[in-house]
């Protein structure tokens, strides 16, 4: 597995859907396990990050608001 390291924070909001595997989405300090066909919708102004913790790919596609690249 592997995780995006530190807790990320920056304006906006976020929606994603996990394709494929399982992540641990942990926000604020509370963890969220969500694998294949489960969303989620975070303030990304409170930090958070995400790990894969299996040994198989997680595959998530997002959407950011505002444009954060």
């Amino acid at each position: 597995g592997t995780t995006t390291g530190e807790r990320i924070k920056h304006q906006g909001e976020e929606i994603g859907t996990i394709l494929e595997g399982e992540v641990i989405l942990t926000i604020n300090g509370q963890t969220y396990p969500l694998v294949a066909g489960q969303s989620y919708a975070i303030n990304t102004g409170i930090p958070h990050s995400f790990s894969n913790t299996s040994a198989g790919i997680c595959r998530i596609i997002s959407a950011h608001t505002p444009t954060t690249f």
